[in-house]
């Protein structure tokens, strides 16, 4: 396996600190991986002896054994034919519009995968089926569609889910109502908003669980998150693209309404009894 493969399929368990590697070396792999100890340790805000536990968690006896097969790894993928047929694929501009984009969503999906450790997805999800706490998200500019998205898809299966606007008055309101039993999902790319990284570290000090979407280069509420999920925005296009947190959204609300099982069925069915009740009624909101 490659390191990264190794850090995905790590089934020992990993501390906050060693999450926090992980993200890091995952982020922006191999490059990453390629540092110095202590520059390692310090991207990750952990000791360079918690690196070395979390690379011998990896299988390797120290750090040079690591970078070692980080070099043999990288030497062994620039040799490949795949790889150098994918790279002349990425260049050419050949095809429609859409085909020329499809073939980067297909490449994008990969690279998502490969940076999100599944353990990370699965104690997200964790956290989202105590359907005893209730969830608030908030986005930014361009990704509040995101929290709108996850929003529907949470109050489908669960209740207590509330949108938060990201415009002063229903932040204070909201910070003044968040205490411990809340979770808060927040929504914050690259030209990260200042009112979204203060709303984060006031929840965060009421007590509230956090849980952060982010581009690799981690907004500042990571800091005071409990999950990251730092994704790859770049694009071919003048935006950056929101494919990636789509995909992690969609995953998550699929992975939540199976570990909810019966709960989910029944809101389910609820919510769609309601909606055929609500669609019946006459213009004077009665029946015929």
């Amino acid at each position: 396996m490659t390191i990264r493969e190794r850090i995905q399929n790590l089934d020992t368990g990993l501390t906050k600190a060693e999450q926090r590697i992980s993200r890091v070396i995952l982020s922006d792999y191999p490059v990453s991986a390629m540092k110095t100890l202590a520059d390692l340790g310090k991207d990750a805000a952990t000791s360079p002896a918690t690196v070395l536990r979390f690379v011998g968690k990896l299988g390797y006896s120290g750090y040079p054994e690591f970078q070692k097969f980080l070099r043999d790894e990288i030497q062994g993928a620039l040799d490949t034919p795949l790889s150098r047929l994918r790279a002349a694929a990425g260049e050419t501009d050949g095809g429609a519009p859409l085909e020329k984009y499809g073939r980067y969503a297909m490449e994008l999906v990969q690279e998502t995968i490969d940076m999100v450790p599944p353990q990370t997805i699965a104690e997200v999800v964790d956290i989202l089926a105590d359907i005893k706490r209730p969830v608030y998200l908030i986005g930014g500019r361009y990704s509040r569609g995101h929290a709108t998205i996850l929003g529907y898809g949470l109050s489908s299966v669960r209740g207590q889910v509330r949108e938060v606007e990201a415009e002063a008055r229903d932040m204070v309101t909201t910070l003044a109502d968040i205490g411990r039993r809340d979770i808060v999902v927040v929504f914050d790319f690259r030209r990260y908003q200042s009112n979204i990284v203060h709303f984060t570290e006031e929840a965060r000090a009421a007590g509230a669980r956090l849980i952060l979407f982010t581009d690799r280069w981690q907004s500042p509420c990571a800091a005071h998150a409990d999950q990251v999920i730092a994704l790859p925005v770049a694009s071919p296009s003048l935006f950056d693209t929101g494919l990636s947190t789509l995909l992690c959204v969609e995953t998550i609300v699929s992975q939540l309404t199976d570990a909810l099982g019966s709960k989910s069925a029944d809101r389910v069915a609820r919510i769609e009894q309601l909606y055929n009740k609500i669609n019946d009624l006459g213009p004077s909101g009665g029946g015929a």
